[in-house]
C-alpha cells in the first residue's frame, strides 16, 4: 500500500501510497564506474545530522589527493582522522602525518563530521543491502538541475529529503520535533512505525498517468 520507488535510469523517487505517487523527487545515482544497483528492501529508519563513514575506496581514490594537493582539506571539511573504527579512542592530528607517503591501500579511517558541509546533508535513510547504498540529503543543490544526473559514488542523493522523512513517518510534515533535532546539529536516530518497503529499478522507458512515453539515457549501458 506504501513504497517507495527509485527509477536509477530515469533520476527520481516516487512515494506511492493505494496506488497513486504523492511525492515525486529528482535524484542523484551513482557514476558510470560506481553504478547504483538494482534491487528490493526495506527502509527502516533515518538518521538526522549524520556522520559520514568514509568509505575505504572513497577515501584513498577520492580523498586523500585532495588532502595530498591541501594540507588543510581535512581540517576545513570537517574530517576526522582515526587510526581504525574505534572513534571514542581520539582522533589522530592530519598534521603530523605524512599523506604522500601513502602510495597504497589506505590505514587510516576517515569520518566527516555533521555540518553544514557534510556529505550526506541533514539526513540519511537507512534499508538493509549488501552493497551499503542508502538515500540521503546532500549540500549540493544545483546538481538536481543538470538533466543527466550521475554524480555519486553509489548512494542515492534526495531532491526532498524532508518530504521523504514525513511520509515514511506516516505524517503530511515533518514534526516539530524532528526539525528542532535537525536544527540543532543533533545526531538521532528514528526508527519508522512500519518498515517501508523501497524498490530501486532500472527504466529506460516509461509512461506516466498522463500516457506520455518518457525515455531516459542508458547511463549503465
Amino acid at each position: 500500500k506504501r513504497y517507495l520507488l527509485v527509477n536509477l535510469a530515469g533520476f527520481w523517487l516516487a512515494a506511492a501510497e493505494h496506488g497513486e505517487h504523492v511525492l515525486n523527487m529528482r535524484t542523484i545515482v551513482g557514476r558510470d564506474y560506481r553504478a547504483t544497483p538494482s534491487f528490493t528492501s526495506q527502509v527502516s529508519h533515518m538518521v538526522s545530522n549524520p556522520y559520514w563513514n568514509i568509505p575505504a575506496s572513497i577515501a584513498r581514490k577520492d580523498l586523500l589527493p585532495k588532502q595530498q594537493q591541501n594540507p588543510d582539506y581535512f581540517s576545513t571539511e570537517n574530517i576526522s582522522v582515526y587510526a581504525n573504527y574505534n572513534y571514542e579512542v581520539g582522533a589522530l592530528d592530519p598534521n603530523t602525518i605524512d599523506w604522500h607517503a601513502i602510495k597504497q591501500g589506505f590505514p587510516y579511517v576517515l569520518r566527516q563530521e555533521p555540518g553544514s558541509n557534510n556529505a550526506l546533508g541533514a539526513i540519511k535513510f537507512m534499508f538493509a543491502n549488501p552493497f551499503n547504498i542508502y538515500l540521503h540529503d546532500t549540500p549540493s543543490r544545483s546538481l538536481f538541475h543538470k538533466d543527466v544526473r550521475a554524480f555519486s559514488s553509489g548512494c542515492i542523493r534526495m531532491e526532498k529529503p524532508l518530504e521523504l522523512a514525513a511520509f515514511a513517518l506516516g505524517e503530511k510534515n515533518i514534526s516539530a520535533e524532528i526539525a528542532t533535532e535537525l536544527a540543532h546539529g543533533k545526531t538521532k536516530t528514528i526508527n519508522l512505525p512500519q518498515h517501508l518497503p523501497i524498490y530501486l529499478v532500472y527504466i529506460t522507458t516509461w509512461v506516466d498517468k498522463f500516457n506520455k512515453v518518457h525515455f531516459s539515457p542508458d547511463i549503465y549501458g
